[in-house]
């Protein structure tokens, strides 16, 4: 069996996942042990089936994993080593916010991140149970284990309680509840947008259309690049015009023998008076060149935004 970790990420996915392939066993071995003709097996095998897990806990569980799933495809994106990850940054929240907050149904070409309201208020007064990680040994005769579980009147918000895994636990609004316990957890991570990250978004052509904020927010996030793109352009100008000024004061400070040696270096950074008389290019309109960036189409999931 694979084993719940505290400080494994999604160790609660894998073990469910791997419970939910072991089910047909497992609902198996009961009657198995209890046709043993050992004595201690025989009552292995009634104490198992006292404790067996209801339908009802078992379709519960298959729909935890459904929304477990989620965090499991984000968190192997987000953990990759050799692609850029900091533009599918918001993308894969922004989705997974979506999918999990109770009563949307998110497409596939809108899904915006915005956080309306915490739903804590709407939450029930009822403890979510979590799974402890440490293996209990349960003696014979006893039925109660504590476990630890969400408690949204604690301080910590979590407290440790006995349940009597004898009986099957109500599984109604559980997953409305879950739900609503996650998406009051997103809302207080990610509730504010950080500008490094929409333009790491903005700039990959995979994302730029930027579809999982509000008009507001990417208009803002357009402005912020078109500023730091002109700025960089600014700078560039600057500094040209710099090393010009230094080139000019290097030649007027040269000792005759040396501007004599270097005559034909001099005539080749001397200005000419028409200069003056002609326009000097300048470099491409930063609005320009952004807007035809924006106007074109979003690239696939396959192509490589650093090679693009």
């Amino acid at each position: 069996m694979i084993g719940d970790v505290s400080t494994r990420w999604n160790s609660t996915y894998y073990a469910w996942e791997h419970l939910i392939e072991l089910k047909r066993a497992i609902k198996f071995l009961p009657g198995q042990l209890k046709s043993d003709l050992n004595k201690d097996t025989q009552k292995d095998g009634e104490k198992l089936e006292k404790i067996m897990l209801s339908n009802d806990e078992w379709l519960l569980i298959e729909d935890l994993l459904n929304i477990l799933s989620i965090f499991e495809d984000v968190t192997k994106l987000l953990s990759g080593a050799k692609y850029c990850t900091i533009s599918s940054m918001y993308p894969a929240i922004a989705a997974l916010i979506a999918l999990i907050k109770p009563g949307t149904q998110p497409s596939s070409s809108n899904f915006e991140l915005d956080f309306q309201e915490s739903l804590a208020d709407n939450l029930s007064d009822e403890e979510i149970t979590i799974l402890d990680s440490a293996e209990v040994t349960i003696a014979d005769g006893e039925n109660e284990v504590e476990i630890e579980v969400v408690d949204l009147t604690s301080v910590t918000g979590r407290c440790r309680k006995k349940i009597d895994i004898s009986k099957p636990i109500q599984t109604k609004d559980v997953i409305s509840n879950i739900r609503k316990f996650l998406y009051n957890s997103m809302f207080s991570y990610w509730k504010d947008i950080h500008k490094v990250g929409m333009l790491a978004c903005l700039l990959d052509p995979r994302f730029k259309k930027l579809r999982f904020v509000k008009q507001s927010a990417r208009y803002e996030a357009i402005d912020e690049l078109r500023d730091l793109y002109e700025n960089i352009q600014n700078d560039q100008m600057y500094e040209n015009i710099q090393n010009d000024h230094d080139i000019s004061e290097d030649t007027n400070h040269m000792t005759p023998s040396a501007e004599h040696s270097n005559s034909t270096e001099h005539h080749m950074v001397r200005k000419s008076i028409l200069d003056m008389i002609y326009a000097s290019p300048n470099p491409a309109d930063s609005s320009e060149e952004i807007d035809k960036y924006l106007e074109m189409n979003e690239e696939c999931k396959e192509t490589n935004p650093l090679e693009w």
